[in-house]
């Protein structure tokens, strides 16, 4: 079924721009940014000195790939005291 409708695409001669690129037979690999990173021990041995050392949460995500939301289960995991958010350091 899909293969006559990617014949009956090409066939009508649309604009290059519009036209579909040959199919490959295997699923396209996603951008190495979408790809989820495994959440590994060494990983989680990371984040807890550099929370400890003063960096936030969301720089501590961007710094190792992973979410905010991701780090902050991983401080609760360790046992880790969350400082409260908003308050700016000086």
């Amino acid at each position: 079924m899909v293969q006559a409708f990617l014949v009956v695409l090409r066939s009508l001669n649309l604009n290059a721009q519009f036209s579909l690129p040959p199919p490959t037979g295997r699923p396209q690999n996603p951008p190495r940014s979408a790809r989820r990173r495994r959440i590994t021990q060494s990983l989680r041995d990371e984040v807890v000195p550099l929370y400890a050392s003063g960096q936030t949460a969301l720089e501590i995500a961007e710094h190792c790939g992973i979410g905010k939301t991701t780090v902050l289960k991983i401080l609760k995991e360790a046992g880790t005291g969350v400082r409260p958010q908003g308050k700016h350091r000086h």
